[in-house]
């Protein structure tokens, strides 16, 4: 945990590789949650119409986020 905490201190840039991390693992949650509530609604479609929409949050979520992520990391290789 202090090794984490002195990462953060130390360099900006990894503030930002923490917070993105977090928030594609929510997504891939919301995501994983609309998955297994599909399977568990039993044929109730107003359920299953909201454990579709909740995959599909989830799925934008992580997926924005790791083009986000994606594109953090070229503008940071093109100045190192």
């Amino acid at each position: 945990m202090l090794e984490l905490l002195a990462l953060i201190v130390e360099n900006p840039y990894a503030d930002l590789i923490v917070a993105v991390t977090m928030l594609v693992a929510v997504g891939f949650l919301i995501f994983f949650w609309g998955f297994t509530g599909y399977f568990l609604a039993h044929g109730d479609f107003e359920h299953q119409a909201n454990a579709r929409r909740q995959m599909v949050q989830g799925l934008t979520l992580f997926a924005s986020l790791v083009v986000l992520w994606e594109v953090i990391r070229w503008i940071g290789g093109l100045f190192t």
